[in-house]
């Protein structure tokens, strides 16, 4: 399965971005992850992830495969 970032650490392992303050986390060692559309995310710490939990559509706004929010319409 690929990962959130896809990007490679100079050891060579692969690394993922935690989805809410966006640090570089190798997968294997991350202290949390939940699963969310299907989607495996990993967390630097709990309190990433649970903010995540609260509002999953904030941090993932914008994301690649996501689609970007509308802009507002006066009406």
């Amino acid at each position: 399965m690929p990962n959130q970032q896809g990007a490679t650490p100079p050891g060579g392992g692969e690394t993922v971005e935690c989805p809410v303050c966006r640090m570089e986390i190798d997968p294997e060692e991350a202290p949390a992850s939940l699963e969310h559309g299907g989607e495996t995310f990993r967390f630097c710490n709990l309190r990433c992830r649970d903010r995540f939990l609260a509002r999953p559509g904030f941090f993932l706004k914008g994301r690649r495969g996501t689609a970007a929010p509308r802009p507002l319409t006066a009406g």
